[in-house]
């Protein structure tokens, strides 16, 4: 069995590659709260809904509610287990950008991916 290591907020945590495909499945069902799980956070219920809902969603809450964080969870999951996936992730100013792409990178840091061609502060490429 293969044993991958990943970084959390928390710190470095060894993974089987059965917990690896667990860990898909989960990503696959219920991507942002699995996201948040392996991340070492946890999903607010709202954001657990976002997903189950059409593809077309406006979330409407207060400031620093926790949307960027669903976003890039989202994203991010996507980008994890769906292969040539895209996403475009648009903010009002490139500062709000990197901010987002990072925290996609840092929720990517926590589950298994593929290897990217490009990863920049502004660009992740698959």
């Amino acid at each position: 069995m293969v044993a991958t290591r990943t970084r959390t907020r928390t710190g470095t945590r060894t993974r089987s590659a059965r917990d690896d495909a667990r860990l898909r499945l989960a990503l696959l069902l219920d991507p942002v709260g699995a996201m948040f799980a392996a991340a070492g956070q946890s999903a607010d219920e709202w954001q657990r809904e976002i997903t189950d809902g059409a593809d077309d969603t406006v979330v409407v809450t207060a400031r620093q509610s926790g949307k960027s964080s669903c976003a890039a969870a989202l994203a991010a999951a996507q980008l994890a287990t769906v292969p040539g996936t895209r996403v475009l992730m648009i903010a009002p100013a490139q500062r709000q950008s990197i901010l987002l792409m990072d925290k996609i990178k840092g929720y990517l840091a926590a589950v298994p991916h593929p290897e990217p061609e490009t990863w920049s502060k502004t660009e992740l490429a698959f």
